[in-house]
């Protein structure tokens, strides 16, 4: 992942401004919280803040699968994910949206020690090695957390029962799997789109719901 190139599964690599946060995360997991999805250790130990000591924590590759390198003896349960980025200030006027392609299964993030939400996967039972079949991926807009100009703390947690989940052969598939990003956004913008063909006409209808964040209406041309 240190080398992964976003070009490679990244459509809009070059086209966007975006953070790719492929690498190494701070990684630590809890023993005895497979049945535990709501275990509150790292709350209470505040692995979420942005002060908190991470130096005797391990290191798990984002994207990448926490049992990948275990051949029994599978973990499930809660696990911890801590990583830094910087936000350049030059984007402080836009939106910054962090978003995860996939996450098995249920996740809480948070950004300097603020929890911004959370997702459970839905699409648990299906499991591909192509990129978009049994994908869940969410989005979540972080720009009130953000200190432009200076480092960041994410943090995820992330419950995984090793029982019930996707496996690759016997091995269930665990943690950030897939890739994570910051995405630069105007103010008014849209996630997606959605394309229709009118052959009839020879025409295409485009459809994009659009994201105003500012207090009043605007107008899109």
């Amino acid at each position: 992942p240190d080398k992964l190139n976003p070009g490679d599964y990244d459509l809009w690599f070059g086209k966007k401004p975006r953070i790719y946060l492929q690498g190494q995360w701070k990684f630590k997991t809890i023993d005895g919280t497979l049945d535990k999805p709501n275990d509150t250790t790292g709350e209470k130990a505040g692995y979420a803040k942005p002060t908190f000591d991470d130096s005797q924590w391990g290191r798990q590759a984002v994207p990448g699968d926490w049992n990948a390198k275990k051949k029994k003896d599978f973990f499930g349960g809660v696990a911890w994910y801590r990583s830094k980025v910087r936000i350049p200030k030059q984007y402080q006027n836009n939106r910054i949206l962090l978003h995860f392609d996939r996450i098995n299964f249920e996740s809480a993030v948070y950004v300097n020690g603020v929890k911004v939400g959370g997702h459970s996967n839905i699409m648990r039972e299906v499991y591909s090695n192509d990129r978009r079949s049994g994908a869940d991926d969410f989005t979540i807009d972080v720009t009130p957390q953000i200190t432009f100009g200076a480092e960041n703390t994410i943090a995820v947690k992330v419950h995984m029962d090793r029982e019930n989940g996707p496996r690759v052969g016997r091995r269930p598939s665990a943690g950030i799997v897939w890739p994570t990003w910051i995405e630069i956004a105007p103010p008014i913008y849209s996630r997606r789109a959605l394309i229709t063909s009118d052959l009839k006409n020879g025409a295409i209808k485009v459809s994009a719901p659009i994201v105003n964040t500012f207090k009043e209406k605007r107008s899109v041309v």
